[in-house]
């Protein structure tokens, strides 16, 4: 769902109750409007989607006006059944390429200074919010006028250029102030060492002036701002050291530099990314940018007790790592000796576009075929390395490769012999 020259793409408004969106993509809306403009609602549930700007790409001129993604308010007071919008969730979406106006979020909950919690009871868990535009943002996430809201399990990364790389939580107009606000088990990543730069020289974690928050908790979170300090200031209400059982370390995510915006190109039948479906954009998107190396200090680092049952993926969180994604060895590559060869077998525990293959890169006396082995099928799960020397120890590298890149990988050591150990056939 793309290019609203007038209004929000989506708009569910007015005693609106019950609706799920899911599996779509959507881009460019128009002027101060939302992509989903969730208005007067109750039981909403928002999941499993792809939000991003590009209106370069749709011949369009950015005059950087366009407004949050999704909004989540009550703009009618009691015109209709519901005052204040409430039990809506936005779960297990992507969030990047920002070309909206410095005023604005990727989610925001309140926005028309009414006198009453324009959003109650919200849920944003398991997102993945990507900073990977130049163009700066209020923040990633917003509350003007909310109460009992959560915001956990989420992952922010990248330079996201904002005045506040966390969050912005106000009261405008006539808005009450903002009560019970949470955050869990969140990553806050900005590895260029800029967090909440907006271009002026001034850093800044959260936009939360004292007064207009009555209640919040901040509680394990993992923050990470390069090689320089996480930003503090007195005078805002929210600083990272609120949080009494906060990682400071580097949570090892993928380069942002690389990322495609995943346009739908009719021609080749499939979107920039190489993938062919919805699906496939969310999930590259997800395992590129969102998943922690095996090394990550936000493996099994989170609290239980405020986490989700599962990760961005819908993998069971046993022991819950903090962020969106799960870390689960996507790539299980096995390695099994024969004489003069090496059989390989792995498991793939998620999709990969079909214009991925497979590489198999080897140290070691060369066989049969040299290293690199390239161009694998993506469907292949088997191979066998032959003509290798007996006795000696073989490093095998199995990518997964996108474009020329290597986007999975699994090592295994294995030393091809022709000694096998049978046991005798015992009859009782």
């Amino acid at each position: 769902m793309h290019d609203s020259y007038n209004n929000d793409i989506l708009k569910i408004n007015n005693s609106t109750h019950d609706i799920l969106v899911e599996g779509n993509i959507f881009y460019n809306q128009n002027g101060s409007d939302e992509h989903i403009d969730v208005n007067s609602v109750e039981n909403v549930v928002v999941q499993d989607n792809v939000f991003f700007n590009d209106f370069a790409g749709s011949g369009r001129n950015n005059d950087n006006n366009t407004s949050s993604y999704i909004v989540i308010k009550d703009s009618n007071q009691d015109d209709d059944i519901f005052v204040g919008s409430r039990f809506v969730t936005v779960r297990r979406n992507v969030f990047f390429n920002w070309e909206g106006s410095t005023g604005h979020n990727f989610v925001l909950a309140g926005e028309d200074g009414k006198p009453y919690h324009e959003a109650r009871d919200v849920l944003v868990e398991n997102n993945l919010l990507l900073g990977n535009s130049n163009h700066v943002m209020r923040a990633p996430f917003g509350v003007k006028g909310g109460r009992d809201i959560t915001f956990r399990s989420n992952t922010v990364s990248g330079d996201l250029p904002s005045l506040a790389y966390a969050m912005r939580l106000n009261a405008e107009g006539s808005n009450p102030p903002n009560q019970n606000v949470r955050f869990y088990n969140n990553i806050w990543s900005d590895p260029s060492g800029s967090m909440g730069d907006d271009g002026r020289g001034m850093n800044d974690f959260s936009d939360t002036p004292p007064g207009q928050t009555t209640s919040f908790t901040l509680n394990n979170n993992l923050y990470w701002n390069g090689s320089e300090a996480i930003p503090t200031d007195p005078g805002e209400l929210i600083n990272y050291t609120d949080d009494t059982s906060r990682i400071v370390d580097d949570p090892l995510l993928g380069d942002l530099a690389g990322l495609v915006i995943p346009r739908w190109d009719g021609n080749a039948s499939r979107f920039a990314d190489g993938s062919s479906t919805i699906r496939e954009v969310f999930e590259q998107l997800v395992l590129l940018y969102g998943l922690p190396a095996a090394n990550s200090p936000a493996i099994d680092s989170a609290d239980g007790l405020n986490s989700p049952a599962e990760d961005i993926l819908g993998n069971s969180r046993l022991a819950p790592d903090t962020g969106a994604v799960e870390f689960i060895p996507i790539l299980n590559l096995v390695g099994t000796p024969a004489d003069r060869a090496i059989h390989l077998a792995w498991k793939l525990n998620t999709s990969l576009p079909p214009t991925a293959t497979w590489r198999i890169l080897y140290d070691g006396p060369p066989g049969d075929e040299p290293s690199p082995i390239a161009n694998v099928p993506v469907v292949t799960r088997k191979y066998s390395l032959t003509g290798l020397t007996n006795y000696n120890l073989y490093d095998i590298t199995l990518n997964a490769m996108l474009d020329g890149t290597p986007i999975l990988t699994d090592t295994v050591s294995v030393r091809p012999t022709d000694i096998h150990l049978y046991l005798p056939l015992a009859n009782k």
